[in-house]
């Protein structure tokens, strides 16, 4: 009886020294990947333009440019570091109004419309912080997207961009909708975009990609959809990292070399 005392109590020291060794090794991480976030390079600096009645949002890893009269925002602007990629923060799907908008979207209003609530910013991306995930959910991230679309050629790109962020170590990215009046609204709140736009940033060489997608399945490989980052700001009116010098601006965004990114 007295050695069986011994052994049970034994076993529960182990377990409480396992669990006071795991515990501060997960805050480490999470503080480590945090201090690599705060050390970034002010992504302000690469921030596009935006119409007067939008609202600027910041969030912990993201700033966002919305727009109330279509219900989403016209750009969300990111920076995706190597080290952010090997964050242990799990997806919740816990989709919310925005916090700071007066007439913030509901997440009910796409219930059973046959479109997903899909992410501008990737959820994927914000794996290193509880906030920033949590914060990748507010519905001013969100869009109505084609489910073929989301779960498809959509999360093929945003797969690719992490490998990027993988080999090329520090990307400033802008995602977002193209936008007008014409479009279809999901309870004449929400607009359904035809055409969302990505557009991806190495810092580090100053070499700039650039991808229109309709909102549909499709089979056709990226290639097919990578443009210059000129091509957007045609057909967006958007001036992407238009605080940036306009020799900057020029050799940047005019052309693209698509064996430079190795598309996948």
């Amino acid at each position: 009886m007295y050695q069986g005392a011994k052994n049970t109590i034994f076993k529960l020291l182990m377990c409480f020294l396992t669990i006071a060794f795991l515990i501060p090794a997960f805050i480490l991480k999470s503080d480590i990947l945090s201090r690599a976030w705060q050390d970034k390079t002010d992504i302000k600096s690469f921030l596009p333009n935006r119409l007067a009645n939008d609202t600027l949002l910041e969030r912990k890893a993201y700033i966002a440019s919305y727009t109330s009269k279509y219900g989403q925002s016209a750009w969300v602007l990111y920076q995706l570091k190597k080290e952010l990629l090997y964050g242990n923060v799990a997806r919740k799907n816990n989709f919310k109004a925005d916090p700071d908008l007066p007439r913030a979207i509901s997440p009910s209003i796409y219930t059973k419309s046959g479109f997903d609530r899909g992410h501008l910013a990737p959820a994927a991306d914000f794996s290193w912080s509880e906030q920033a995930m949590a914060e990748s959910f507010y519905m001013s991230n969100i869009s109505p997207q084609v489910p073929a679309f989301n779960r498809g050629i959509w999360k093929k790109l945003e797969d690719q961009v992490r490998k990027w962020a993988e080999e090329k170590q520090d990307l400033i990215v802008v995602v977002g909708p193209l936008l007008n009046d014409s479009l279809q609204k999901l309870k004449e709140i929400v607009s359904i975009p035809d055409i969302y736009f990505k557009v991806i940033l190495d810092k580090n060489i100053n070499e700039g990609i650039a991808f229109l997608m309709k909102n549909e399945s499709s089979s056709l490989p990226l290639t097919a959809f990578a443009v210059s980052i000129d091509s957007v700001e045609k057909i967006s009116g958007i001036d992407f990292f238009c605080l940036q010098d306009t020799l900057w601006q020029q050799k940047v965004e005019s052309c693209i070399d698509i064996k430079k990114w190795k598309i996948k």
